[in-house]
């Protein structure tokens, strides 16, 4: 980005070059007025490369609590970011990029200059290892503040039915609406799918509330537009259409045809919805109705 005052492409590395590189269109020329001028390296953006890049940086969308805002972090006149942090950490990123850095560091070394290296480029090999050790540094301050997406206290009551343990938490303003037979039947669906005390009905411990499932749910279900769960944040595609952040994506793996392969599956929410059970300890299980991409066809969609 040839950032001024940060740049590891100054007069002295270039002065470098002339002694140990034959990379001629980068050493210094002198003009006829005694001036010394430094061409301009392949490997640097223009500024108009540089703001577009930035605009692409200004208007990502990442997951609210992931990052700070990238639309302050960004100076178009100069073309370059601010301070820029990322809140959380991925295992399976971190796996990557340990076998990444090496095979990327000796690429760099093919295109800058000899300079370029010191001790914080050297830095990169170790960051891994310690983020796979501590955890992001945010984590490691003295002083942390809550996760603003905590789902809260959990219920006190607990379900004997594993899929009704839901310690997640909507939205304060929820709405009412009828449930159609066709969703209906996909909620009772999934939950019969998945949840294994029904696989083992005969036990007399569950055989009522076994029955009250089987009965199926009410016909109103409650209606929101965010559900805080696991510390993250979920929200509807209407409801993140206007945010600087998007928090409407989801993902899962499912299983191709019962042949034991596993497909990755992409959606958008479209709509949060509570479906509740009749009976006594209350049942109550949170669905999402989704938009899914469908990975066999390029770009089709596919409404479950």
């Amino acid at each position: 980005m040839d950032v001024k005052g940060k740049t590891k492409d100054n007069l002295k590395a270039r002065m470098d070059i002339k002694e140990y590189c034959r990379r001629k269109e980068l050493w210094l020329q002198e003009l006829q007025n005694g001036k010394i001028v430094k061409p301009k390296a392949s490997f640097s953006f223009t500024l108009d490369e540089k703001r577009e890049i930035i605009q692409w940086v200004k208007n990502l969308r990442t997951l609210e609590g992931n990052a700070s805002n990238l639309g302050k972090r960004t100076d178009m006149n100069e073309g370059k970011l601010i301070d820029l942090c990322f809140g959380k950490l991925l295992e399976s990123s971190l796996d990557r990029m340990e076998e990444n850095i090496l095979v990327t560091t000796t690429k760099l070394e093919k295109i800058f200059p000899c300079d370029f290296f010191d001790v914080m480029e050297h830095l990169s090999i170790h960051l891994e290892q310690e983020a796979h050790l501590g955890g992001p540094v945010q984590t490691r301050w003295m002083r942390n503040k809550p996760n603003r997406n905590d789902e809260g206290n959990s219920d006190p009551l607990f379900q004997p039915i594993s899929i009704f343990n839901q310690n997640g938490r909507g939205s304060k303003k929820c709405g009412k609406r009828g449930f159609t037979d066709m969703k209906m039947q996909s909620a009772v669906t999934h939950v019969l799918l998945n949840c294994p005390e029904i696989q083992s009905y005969v036990n007399v411990q569950h055989l009522q509330l076994v029955k009250e499932v089987a009965l199926g749910p009410e016909s109103q279900v409650l209606t929101m537009n965010k559900y805080c769960d696991n510390g993250f944040k979920f929200q509807t595609e209407e409801i993140s259409r206007n945010k600087k952040t998007n928090n409407s994506g989801v993902y899962m793996q499912g299983d191709v045809d019962g042949t034991g392969q596993t497909i990755e599956y992409y959606g958008v929410i479209q709509e949060i919805i509570e479906v509740r059970y009749s009976g006594w300890p209350k049942k109550k299980i949170v669905l999402f109705q989704c938009e899914w991409f469908d990975p066999s066809h390029r770009g089709t969609k596919m409404d479950h």
